[in-house]
């Protein structure tokens, strides 16, 4: 699934279809089925230097997409998107997935206009997962060559 966090859509998405893919991963085979999160970005690195310190991580590299309708600045969404796809990681690691929706079903319903760092703790807390783990994950995606985070 292809996303940014404030698309309304993508949000109806996740908060939709938990229980569906309960159903897919209990009637296939492992492995016949993997769901990924992928976040929707765009580059923009001749931007300038205001735009990408407000909009972008990586100097450009990566900036978030047409948020207008959100008082929310892209390089915040671009933390919280991040923060889902580790955590979406680590939780399928331990065998976990079905946390994942519930903190992407907790965290948009309680912070919906703005996913801070102070709410995504609170999401982790409410799923019984440690917040510093995700945030490792978070800062280990802009090392060169990380092979778990070839793109976002």
């Amino acid at each position: 699934m292809w996303y940014t966090s404030t698309n309304d859509r993508a949000l109806d998405f996740v908060r939709n279809f938990r229980e569906t893919n309960k159903k897919l991963m209990a009637s296939v085979s492992s492995g016949d089925v993997v769901f990924t999160p992928h976040i929707v970005t765009w580059a923009c690195t001749s931007c300038d230097a205001e735009f990408k310190r407000k909009e972008c991580l990586s100097n450009g590299r990566y900036c978030a997409m047409n948020h207008k309708s959100t008082y929310v600045q892209g390089v915040d969404i671009l933390i919280e998107d991040m923060r889902q796809k580790c955590l979406h990681q680590l939780l399928s690691a331990d065998g976990e997935e079905d946390k994942w929706w519930q903190y992407m079903q907790y965290v948009h319903r309680m912070c919906y206009e703005e996913v801070t760092e102070d709410c995504s703790r609170l999401g982790h807390k409410e799923i019984g997962r440690d917040f510093d783990k995700t945030m490792k994950c978070f800062n280990e995606t802009f090392e060169s060559n990380n092979p778990n985070f070839p793109n976002i």
